[in-house]
């Protein structure tokens, strides 16, 4: 019997288990005292190679299909009020070998069925809308020594795609939850979790990824500081083979401007990766 599947890096978990329990011991929070103090639009632009992956029963590999991909996505933000903030975003990916982003599932009924039937379409659209929040000094106990555990960030938001997603509760939807957790301000050293949070989609952290930001220089703690310079370092999955060892440089410069690149690279056995780019406005 053989299988069709897009893995989604779930080999991997145990190792991303470990990592995650390990980081709260090296890692310690400081930031400004203001998430962010001004309005940001952006673009951004990606492109990359993923895998489509056949497997047989005792899942070893029996086809690998290489498949190239770019994508364009903008987004304009900004404050609502001092804790609240929200993301206008909106993008395009095209695949043109398919097996990726974009999925619809039908089941067919016939003697000998094995499985779904999933078809692929190799491009599309999507647009989402995020909330923003974030507080200081929610007065959490420190865990791990961690003092500045009690800075933290949410987002919590939804996309809608003409196209059936891949990766969503049930099969056949248009759409899907968007959400992201940071522990520590972003001017500071940061931890954050995201799923479907960051643009572009696939080529800057993967639809799914966990990671440690760090600042570059000293950091600046004025309430209307720019935003700093800041490595961030994480892994991700999906729709890559393998787990993803991925990295972003967030650079200002002339006080309103921001750069912002991405690299990735997959731990699987054939070549992976995604690079991109991005330049934000601020006022």
């Amino acid at each position: 019997m053989i299988r069709k599947s897009v893995a989604y890096g779930t080999r991997s978990l145990p190792r991303v288990l470990i990592v995650l329990l390990l980081y709260p011991w090296i890692v310690g929070f400081s930031g400004s005292p203001h998430d962010s103090a001004s309005s940001k639009i952006s673009l951004y632009g990606g492109l990359g190679q993923y895998d489509y992956i056949t497997r047989d029963c005792s899942n070893k590999i029996t086809s690998v299909t290489q498949i190239p991909f770019q994508e364009a996505a903008g987004s304009i933000e900004g404050p609502l009020d001092n804790w609240l903030g929200y993301k206008l975003r909106g993008g395009y990916l095209s695949a043109p070998g398919g097996h990726g982003l974009f999925r619809e599932r039908t089941i067919p009924y016939q003697t000998g069925y094995y499985g779904p039937v999933d078809t692929y379409q190799p491009d599309g659209y999507y647009g989402g809308v995020t909330l923003r929040l974030h507080a200081d000094h929610l007065g959490l106990p420190h865990i791990f020594g961690l003092d500045h555990l009690d800075y933290i960030g949410l987002d919590i938001g939804g996309i809608i795609s003409n196209r059936v997603l891949a990766i969503t509760p049930f099969d056949n939807q248009k759409y899907s939850a968007t959400g992201g957790l940071r522990f520590g301000f972003i001017n500071g050293s940061f931890m954050t979790f995201d799923f479907y949070n960051d643009d572009p989609l696939i080529s800057s952290r993967a639809l799914g990824s966990f990671g440690v930001g760090i600042p570059l220089g000293s950091l600046d703690y004025t309430k209307r500081a720019r935003r700093q310079s800041t490595l961030w370092f994480g892994l991700g999955a999906f729709p890559y083979d393998g787990l993803m060892v991925l990295s972003k440089a967030t650079i200002p410069f002339e006080h309103e401007w921001t750069a912002e690149f991405s690299a990735g690279v997959s731990t699987a056995a054939n070549f992976e990766g995604a690079i991109s780019g991005g330049l934000g406005y601020s006022w």
